[in-house]
């Protein structure tokens, strides 16, 4: 081991403490945001969000070196937004790239933002604690609100500055990616700035092992208010550095508002007693906040824009030279670190440090080979080989290392042997004779490794980053026979732990079951050796019943493997499941007293103390069963010569036995599924009863049969309905007690018949019928009769009917008429007239009350109560017309008018002429009178005698032609 390559002893945290007397300028205390000690380290991405635009001078200041001209500021410039991206949604973004190595993990990402607001109206102040960030430019924005907030004032003007952690997004993005970061709000004015930066704490097991903290604050340093506000110190403790060989370490720098053209800032760090100011090819040291972004004096290459001046955004990582332990002295314990300005303003809002650790890095790894050959299989002989190794940077002393065996498997008496390091040769089982033994009560082989390792205490183990020193051992297992446990999980796992100190820090060092596996890369794998052990071999695992499963049983379910599988018994643990939310924990179910809702899917799931795994499911499909025979009886027979057959059903299982039981038969019972020939000696119902006996449940079913004994019939009697009536005579006929047993045939004794059982029939003549009935049994003893029901129905005659009316057609002023009867004198006689008038005698006179044409009909009713109808018209002319024959239009009121009274007429027109026969007036009218007018009403007629002639149609539609004269008096 060389001494002199260690740099470090152990960073076990980086704790922020109160700052010197000018604390006021400390708006925020620096607090560890994260902190761990692994291999890997902390990289910056960082990015301005502000360009000076299309002002003076503004490409080649944004493009000076820091050494050279123009060494320009923000306060030169009139800063704007720059929007990097082609996304309207944004008005500033920025991106810069991570570069990671292969193995690299992120462990933690912290994203900075912060802008100057000004003094005055700033568009979307309020959205300040919120951005977007995206990875890789086809990828779409996330919004990201602070965590954090802290609003200030520097140089007279607020500013504000954010934080959030957005470690698990940025870890399930591709390891190198480019970030952009967009919507950082600032003023758009002069002296302006803002910016972002992404701190990346990642671990690369392909790096060195380091300590690896991040802090965050905010502190101002000013010249404003003199020089008690020039400078802040922020002080350091908790860690111890190595008392021999190099000290080295990484400090990275977050500030806002350094100006390029303003010297006297310094960055200075104090952990050997004197301030030591710090400088790269990037920063003087007199002017270290210099508006860059940088790592040991390099710009960022990757960031877009890639300006060379941020004008007013740093974010820089500082590896000084502390070769001479000028910075970092050995077993320091403490440190500080200094900010100062001799002109201008500088905010600081995140530190980092990086210091490099020198521990043993311990790893285990186990190698499994089936000593018999082939597939591992129950029962085979396992060899193990443990290998130690220590791949970190310093050595490690009083190493042992433990591997605990798989409860599938025991430790073979007398295997453990050395196959590499200082040692060699066999070791014994027991403790205290050598450097390894077998643990029986902790089924546990414990081996102590390393140079100088005895009975007692465990060696020396020397560093080898690549692996190539190491001890190891081995030792044999035999592989258990219990297929149920092999089945619950057939996968060994070889998972060894290596434990010691470090030799300089003493620190101890453990694995914790992590082996030097790697991938194609060179990176370490989670993985640990494993070996698939073949259970093919293995019965499945199946639940039995034992015993019936019969309705009303106690029933019992177990799985008989675990009877040849004493192991597997002693770890089990049993979860059963069932219907009607069954469970039980032991090795067997019970169900007492089983019912039909008991049945279902049993689920049986077995773990096994010490496995985490879960025995493949076994599953019972339960039928508590009740054997459901059944049988469809025959049909009746006559109980002369009978003989039947039965057959049954119903059951389910192979096996099953069908008894049978007769009740008065011969044989009086049987055995078999079916039975024939069977002869019952009696008349009635006889019961059958079939009981069905299978997997040791048996059930009965009881049904009848008929046997039907000869019928001994006679004359019954008959309902007739009606005995009597007028032709024509709707009658029906029925047996008055129907049996059901019974057909009929009926004869109705005129000529016509029926085999209804109750037939309807309409005799169309008068007279007195007699009726014969027949009649069959309808069972299976066959018997028949017939008889004759005299005068069972008589039908009486309609009576006679007839009228004489004169005159049948009368006029409406003489509206009279003679009715005469022509029926028998024996019969009743009215009649009913179509005008809503009657007659209730033979013969007589009626006076119609209206005009038209009306129907006469004459009701006869005999004295058996029969009736007919007879019908007659009679036509009553209803029109009148009268014409008078002088009238006088002198318009005194009186007779001024002619006007011929017509009613009934159907159509009407009226002709005046004068004696020479010239139309003097005419009308189509009936109620339009003559005014004594002419020419169309243009002149008065003259007084004299005038001709008219009406022609109209009568009421009943003849036409009537009529004329007259009038004579005109004025």
């Amino acid at each position: 081991m060389n001494r002199n390559l260690l740099l470090l002893y152990s960073l076990a945290g980086l704790l922020a403490a109160s700052i010197a007397p000018t604390s006021a300028q400390v708006v925020e205390d620096f607090d560890i945001r994260f902190q761990a000690q692994q291999n890997g380290g902390i990289q910056f991405l960082a990015n301005t969000t502000m360009y000076c635009g299309g002002s003076f001078n503004c490409t080649d200041a944004q493009q000076a070196l820091p050494f050279e001209s123009p060494q320009s500021n923000n306060n030169n410039h009139n800063m704007q937004y720059y929007d990097g991206d082609d996304d309207p949604d944004t008005w500033c973004s920025s991106s810069d790239s991570l570069s990671l190595g292969t193995c690299a993990e992120i462990s933690f990402a912290g994203l900075y933002w912060a802008g100057r607001l000004g003094n005055g109206f700033v568009p979307n102040e309020d959205l300040r604690d919120q951005v977007k960030i995206r990875a890789n430019n086809a990828d779409p924005y996330i919004d990201i609100e602070a965590e954090g907030e802290w609003e200030f004032n520097a140089s007279g003007v607020a500013n504000y500055c954010c934080f959030a952690d957005i470690t698990d997004w940025v870890a399930g993005n591709p390891i190198n990616a480019r970030y952009t970061v967009a919507n950082v709000i600032a003023t758009e004015n002069n002296s302006s700035w803002g910016g972002w930066v992404l701190v990346i704490v990642y671990q690369d097991a392909l790096e060195p092992m380091r300590n690896l903290t991040v802090f965050d604050g905010l502190a101002m340093i000013t010249m404003s208010g003199g020089g008690s506000n020039s400078q802040v110190d922020v002080p350091i403790s908790g860690f111890l550095t190595p008392p021999n060989g190099p000290v080295d370490l990484q400090l990275g720098v977050v500030a806002y508002d350094g100006d390029r053209g303003e010297g006297g800032d310094q960055l200075g760090f104090d952990g050997a007693g004197t301030v030591e100011y710090i400088s790269d090819a990037t920063h003087d040291i007199d002017n270290v906040f210099n508006s860059t972004h940088s790592t040991d004096g390099v710009m960022n290459p990757w960031r877009e824009p890639a300006f060379n001046n941020t004008l007013g955004h740093d974010a820089n990582v500082f590896i000084p030279d502390n070769s001479g332990f000028d910075f970092l002295t050995n077993n320091a314990t403490d440190a500080e670190i200094r900010i100062t300005t001799g002109g201008e303003s500088i905010t600081v809002q995140v530190i980092t440090s990086v210091i490099d650790v020198y521990e043993p890095d311990l790893k285990a790894t186990v190698f499994i080979e089936d000593v018999n050959g082939g597939i591992a299989e129950p029962g085979d002989i396992l060899e193990y080989t443990v290998v130690g190794k220590n791949l970190g940077s310093d050595a490690a002393v009083d190493v042992y290392m433990e591997m605990g065996l798989d409860l599938r498997t025991s430790f073979v008496s007398g295997s453990l042997e050395w196959v590499a390091g200082p040692q060699t040769g066999w070791m014994t089982d027991g403790a205290g004779d050598d450097e390894g033994e077998y643990l029986v009560a902790d089924e546990l082989v414990r081996v102590r490794v390393g140079a100088g390792a005895n009975a007692l205490d465990g060696g020396l183990l020397t560093n080898d980053p690549l692996g190539q020193d190491s001890v190891a051992f081995k030792f044999q297992v035999e592989l258990t026979d219990d297929c149920l446990l092999l089945q619950c999980d057939g996968t060994l796992t070889g998972a060894a732990y290596i434990y010691g100190e470090g030799d300089i820090s003493g620190n101890s060092q453990f694995n914790d079951g992590a082996s030097a596996l790697v991938d194609a890369n060179g990176c370490p794998v989670d993985e640990v050796t494993v070996l698939e052990v073949q259970t093919g071999v293995c019965p499945p695992v199946a639940i039995e019943p034992v015993g019936t499963t019969c309705l009303g049983d106690n029933v019992a379910l177990e799985v008989p493997q675990f009877e040849d599988n004493p192991l597997a018994q002693s770890l089990a643990n049993y979860t059963w499941t069932g219907p009607n939310g069954f469970s039980a924990n032991a090795a067997t179910a019970y169900i007492a007293d089983a019912a039909f809702d008991d049945a279902g899917n049993y689920l049986l799931e077995v773990t096994f103390t010490g496995l985490e795994c879960l025995l493949q499911s076994a599953d019972y499909e339960l039928l508590v069963h009740e054997p459901d025979p059944s049988f469809d009886p025959p049909g009746q027979q006559c109980l002369e010569g009978n003989s039947f057959n039965f057959v049954g059903a119903g059951a389910q299982f192979p096996g099953a036995v069908y008894t049978w039981a007769f009740e008065q038969a011969s044989p009086p019972s049987a055995t078999g599924v079916g039975v024939s020939d069977i002869a019952f000696t009696s008349g009635g119902w006889h019961e059958v009863e079939l009981t069905l006996n299978e997997i040791a449940c048996a059930a009965s079913v009881v049904d009848s049969i008929f046997i039907e004994l000869p019928p001994d019939l006679s004359a019954f009697d008959i309902e007739v309905w009606p005995a009597a009536g007028c032709v024509p005579l709707s009658v029906t006929l029925a047996d008055a007690a129907p049996t059901g047993e019974l057909d009929y045939a009926w004869s109705y004794g005129d000529g016509a018949s029926s085999i209804q059982d109750m037939p309807l029939h309409v005799y169309e003549l008068p007279g007195t019928y007699d009726v014969t009935v027949s009649a069959v049994s309808t069972g299976n003893c066959p018997a028949s009769l017939s008889f004759v029901v005299e005068d069972a129905v008589t039908v009486y005659p309609a009576p006679q009917t007839g009228f004489t009316i004169s005159p049948q057609v009368v006029e409406l002023l003489e509206p009279v008429v003679e009715i005469e009867s022509l029926a028998q004198s024996t019969s009743t006689v009215t009649y009913w007239m179509s005008d809503g008038g009657s007659l209730g005698q033979p013969n007589g006179q009626y006076i119609f009350s209206d005009g038209g044409t009306f129907e006469v009909i004459q009701t006869v009713t005999s004295p058996y109560g029969c009736t007919s109808t007879a019908w007659g018209e009679v036509v009553v002319n209803g029109t009148i017309f009268h014409a008078p024959t002088a009238f006088t239009p002198d318009q005194d009121g009186l007779n001024d008018v002619w006007l011929p009274i017509a009613l009934g007429v159907t159509s009407y027109d009226l002709e005046v002429r004068n004696r020479w026969g010239d139309l003097i007036w005419s009308t189509d009218d009936p109620e339009l009178p003559w005014l004594g007018e002419s020419a169309g009403g243009t002149h008065y007629a003259p007084n004299g005698l005038y001709l008219w002639k009406v022609t109209y149609r009568d009421q009943l539609g003849y036409p009537v032609v009529r004329q007259g004269t009038v004579s005109l008096v004025r």
